[in-house]
C-alpha cells in the first residue's frame, strides 16, 4: 500500500500552477499496467489543516491529523470518481507484544472475579468452562475480529463494520452498534468500582455507607485523571499486566504443594446451580476481544501481529483463570462460599506465614490496581466513542455540546463527566452481579450484530481485500460462529433473569435502542459515509458494470416482450446496482471487433 502523500513513479502530477484544493489536498495514485487501468487503487484524502479536528476515529467519521503533500488530478482515475471521504491514518505503532499486553489488560487482566463463576455452578463445571468456553467461544470472537479489522480496519470499530454491511438498512444496525456500544462501555466502566470494594471488603469490614463512599471516590479519581489527560493504557499496559498478574504467580508457586485433585471434580445437583449469575459471569470474564477492531489502524503488521496476539491471549485466558482455581479449590473446598473477592481469603491460608500475612495485601492491592486501571482505561475510551458519535452532528441541538473540548487539557470533559455521573449512579444501585449481568444481556447483543456484520461483508463482498481471513467459506464460517450465536442469545435471555432491577433496566434499554434504530432508518435519514475500501470497491464494480454495457452489442427490440433492461443481463444486488440508463437514440453498436475496451 502507498503511504498518503506519496505517488507512484509514473503517475503525473498536476501542473505547478494549479491551486491545491482547500479540501482535497491528496490523493495515491493508481497502478497504469500498460493500457490496463488497475481496478484496486487506495485513495486517501486529507483536508485542509484550518479544518478543526474531532479526536476521536481515524477514519471516515473524523479525523486525526492532517498529513499531506501531494495532489493527484482527477484524470488520473479512469474507472473512478468517488465522493470525496476525508481519512487519515493514525500512526503505526502497535507489536504483537504490545497489542497482546493492551487486549489482556482490556479482556482478562487476571483472575479476579473468576470466583463467582465456582460458587454457583460448583468445581467441575467451572473448571471445564475454563478449559473450553475460551477456545468455542473467545477464539472464535478473536478470529472474526482479526478479519473484520484487517478487511476493514477502523478505528470506530463495530460502527463502521455495520455501516458498510448492511447496505440500505446500515442505518438501523449502525445506530444500534452505537447505542450497544455506548451502553456496554457505561455499565462495563460501573462493575470496576463494585469489584474493588468487594475485595476491599474481605480484609476491611466496611459500613455500606462507606462502601458508596469509596465507589464515589474512585469514580471521581477515574473522571479526574481523564480530565487531564492521563492514558494508562498505551506505555503502561505491559506493567500493569505484571503487577496484577504476579499476586496469582505467588499464589500458584506456593499453593502448589497443597495441591487435591479430589477438591475439583464435585458437582452439585441441578437445583444447586444459579444459571443466571454464572452464564453473564463466565461470559463477562471472556468478552472484550472485539476491542482490537478499535486500534486496528495503529497495528503494524496486522496479518502477523493480530493472529499471534489472539492465539496468545486464548492460550491466556484459559492459565490465568484455570491455575488459580484449581489452587484456590485445594486449599479452600467450600466451593458455596466463593464470591467476588475470595480469592483474598484463600490468599490468608497459602504458603508459609509470610506468605500468608503478604499474600493477600497483594491479591488486594492487584485487585485494587485492576479494577482503576480497567476503569480509567474504560472511561477513557467510552468518553472519545460518545464524542465521536456527537462530532457525527446526527442530532446537531443534541451534539453540539458534547463536541467541545476543555481548553487547557484539550479532553472531551462534557462526555467524560456524564460518563462518570451514569457509572457512579449504576454503581452505587446496582451490585456485582446484576451490573455484570446488563453489561452482557448488551454485549451479546452485540457479538450477534458482530457476527451478522462479518457474514453480510463475505457476502456482499466476496473480493474484498483480507489480509486475514477465516479459511472457511461460507457455510464452514455459519458453523464456526454458531455456538457464539447461540451461547449469546441463552446469555441475553438468562441475563435478564438476574434480579428485578438488572431484568427492568435491561429490557427498558433494549426498547430505547430498538426504537432508535427505526427512528433512524425510517424517520431521520442520515447517511453516513463509508470506508474507503467500501467506496472503492463499489466504484469499482459501478465502473466496471458501465463498461460492460457499453460494449454489449444492443439486442434488437422483441415486439412480442417488454423492453428488457440491460441491468437483467448481469444483475447486481440493489445497493451495488448503478441507476438505470437508457442508450442514446443516435447510438449505434459498435462493429464486431472494432471499438471494443479490453477488459481486465
Amino acid at each position: 500500500m502507498v503511504k498518503s502523500g506519496s505517488l507512484e513513479p509514473n503517475a503525473p502530477l498536476l501542473p505547478s500552477s494549479t491551486p491545491p484544493s482547500p479540501t482535497l489536498v491528496s490523493f495515491v495514485a493508481c497502478n497504469i499496467n500498460g493500457d490496463s487501468p488497475s481496478l484496486s487503487p487506495m485513495i486517501e484524502r486529507c483536508i485542509d489543516a484550518s479544518q478543526p479536528l474531532p479526536l476521536s476515529f481515524s477514519d471516515p467519521l473524523s479525523i486525526s491529523s492532517p498529513s499531506c503533500e501531494s495532489l493527484k488530478s482527477e484524470e488520473t482515475f479512469p474507472l473512478l470518481n468517488p465522493k470525496p471521504t476525508v481519512v487519515v491514518k493514525p500512526s503505526v505503532c502497535i507489536g504483537t507484544a504490545r497489542l497482546f499486553a493492551i487486549l489482556f489488560i482490556g479482556c482478562i487482566g487476571g483472575a479476579y472475579g473468576i470466583e463467582d463463576a465456582v460458587g454457583n455452578v460448583g468445581p467441575l463445571i467451572a473448571i471445564a468452562s475454563i478449559v473450553i468456553l475460551p477456545w468455542v467461544l473467545q477464539y472464535p470472537m478473536c478470529m472474526l475480529t482479526a478479519e473484520l479489522s484487517s478487511s476493514l480496519p477502523s478505528n470506530s470499530g463495530l460502527i463502521q463494520w455495520t455501516n458498510c454491511a448492511f447496505g440500505k438498512y446500515a442505518r438501523f444496525f449502525t445506530s444500534q452498534s452505537i447505542v450497544l456500544s455506548m451502553v456496554v462501555s457505561v455499565t462495563d466502566n460501573a462493575v470496576y468500582p463494585a469489584l474493588l470494594v468487594s475485595y476491599l471488603v474481605e480484609i476491611v469490614k466496611i459500613e455500606p455507607v462507606w462502601q458508596a463512599a469509596i465507589k464515589a471516590a474512585v469514580v471521581v479519581f477515574s473522571v479526574v485523571l481523564n480530565i487531564i489527560g492521563v492514558d494508562i493504557v498505551g506505555g503502561c499496559a505491559l506493567l500493569m499486566t505484571a503487577v496484577v498478574v504476579s499476586p496469582f504467580i505467588v499464589m500458584v508457586a506456593f499453593g502448589a504443594p497443597q495441591i487435591d485433585p479430589s477438591t475439583w471434580i464435585v458437582v452439585p445437583t441441578f437445583h444447586e446451580m444459579n444459571w443466571a449469575v454464572f452464564l453473564p459471569l463466565i461470559f463477562w470474564n471472556l468478552n472484550g476481544v472485539d476491542g482490537a477492531g478499535n486500534i486496528s489502524e495503529e497495528v503494524e503488521n496486522p496479518k502477523k501481529a493480530f493472529p499471534r496476539a489472539m492465539i496468545l491471549l486464548t492460550l491466556a485466558t484459559s492459565l490465568v483463570y484455570l491455575a488459580p482455581v484449581l489452587v484456590g479449590l485445594s486449599v479452600d473446598s467450600n466451593w458455596q462460599a466463593w464470591s467476588d473477592g475470595y480469592f483474598v481469603t484463600i490468599a490468608s491460608h497459602i504458603g508459609p506465614d509470610w506468605v500468608r500475612a503478604s499474600l493477600p495485601w497483594m491479591m488486594l492491592v492487584g485487585g485494587m490496581i485492576s479494577s482503576v486501571g480497567f476503569l480509567v482505561t474504560l472511561l477513557c475510551t467510552s468518553s472519545r466513542l460518545i464524542h465521536g458519535v456527537a462530532q457525527l452532528n446526527i442530532v446537531p441541538a443534541l451534539c453540539k455540546p458534547f463536541t467541545r473540548l476543555h481548553r487547557r487539557f484539550k479532553t472531551p470533559d462534557t462526555c467524560i463527566l456524564l460518563n462518570g455521573a451514569v457509572i457512579l449512579i449504576m454503581a452505587l444501585f446496582l451490585d456485582f452481579d446484576e451490573l455484570v449481568a446488563v453489561d452482557c444481556v448488551f454485549y451479546a447483543l452485540r457479538l450477534i450484530i458482530e457476527i451478522a456484520s462479518l457474514l453480510m461483508l463475505r457476502y456482499r463482498y466476496p473480493d474484498l481485500p483480507r489480509p486475514i481471513k477465516i479459511g472457511l467459506g461460507m457455510k464452514g464460517l455459519i458453523a464456526f460462529c454458531t455456538f457464539p450465536l447461540v451461547f449469546s442469545a441463552v446469555t441475553m435471555v438468562v441475563g435478564c433473569t438476574v434480579s428485578l432491577k438488572s431484568g427492568v433496566l435491561a429490557v427498558g434499554l433494549m426498547i430505547a435502542s430498538l426504537l432508535i434504530g427505526l427512528l433512524f432508518q425510517f424517520v431521520y435519514k442520515k447517511e453516513l459515509p463509508k470506508l474507503p475500501e467500501i467506496e472503492q470497491h463499489e466504484a469499482e464494480i459501478h465502473k466496471l458494470r458501465e463498461v460492460v454495457i457499453s460494449v454489449t452489442p444492443q439486442q434488437p427490440a422483441d415486439a412480442s416482450k417488454p423492453e428488457q433492461q440491460i441491468e437483467q443481463q448481469a444483475p447486481l444486488s440493489e445497493d451495488l446496482a448503478p441507476p438505470p440508463t437508457s442508450p442514446s437514440p443516435t447510438q449505434s453498436p459498435p462493429p464486431t471487433g472494432e471499438g471494443m475496451v479490453p477488459l481486465v
